[in-house]
């Protein structure tokens, strides 16, 4: 029974091992990487400013209510991941499919079922994931005083002030991420995010308050 369980592991290993380094291939030979880098950072930034917006829309216009907040921030969240999602697979299989196609004229043979295919989809498929997940995970981020309200650990109130934190430094965050990318000045860029969501707030509060 030991030898069978061991067995079991060290062919489990192995298969993630084969799966880790065909990842890692086929990042490599696709160029992926910088893609679902900005796929990321791009849809994470709408996802964490429109729960901005739909944060502070709600607490000038009263609307206090946790369950509100949290329902009405994950419906936007999960609109912007399916239209990343559909949006992000076609654009990028059609990039794809043209390089590819480019490539077969230059080669003067068929390319179907080669590596170069499977990376294709590959990408495609990778692009489109991030491009799902990004604005979700900032929702969760920027909604999670509000589920903790809704579940009664803190106060609406508590947890709008805390929402407000969390999402500037979050935006920050993403900021300074891009600037060490950039390898130029990640405080720099953290700066210019946040000011693009204080302004967002600011825009979004004005508009309730004339509404």
């Amino acid at each position: 029974m030991p030898d069978s369980r061991s067995s079991i592991l060290q062919k489990l290993k192995k298969k993630i091992n084969e799966m880790k380094e065909n990842f890692e291939f086929y990042l490599e030979i696709t160029g992926v990487g910088e893609i679902t880098r900005r796929y990321f950072v791009m849809n994470a930034l709408d996802g964490a400013l429109t729960m901005l917006g739909v944060t502070v829309g709600a607490y000038i216009g009263g609307h206090l209510d946790p369950k509100i907040v949290v329902s009405s921030g994950l419906s936007g969240a999960m609109a912007i991941g399916l239209s990343g999602i559909s949006g992000a697979f076609l654009t990028e299989y059609a990039e794809r499919k043209r390089e590819l196609k480019e490539m077969e004229k230059s080669l003067v043979r068929n390319l179907n079922g080669t590596v170069m295919e499977k990376g294709v989809y590959f990408a495609t498929v990778l692009s489109a994931i991030v491009d799902a997940i990004a604005p979700v995970l900032a929702a969760l981020v920027v909604l999670a005083p509000y589920i903790l309200s809704l579940y009664g650990f803190i106060t609406p109130h508590t947890a709008f002030v805390i929402s407000l934190g969390v999402t500037l430094v979050f935006i920050w965050t993403l900021g300074y991420y891009l600037g060490r990318v950039s390898k130029e000045r990640p405080v720099l860029y953290g700066v210019i995010m946040l000011i693009v969501g204080m302004v967002t707030a600011f825009i979004t509060y004005s508009f309730s308050t004339h509404l």
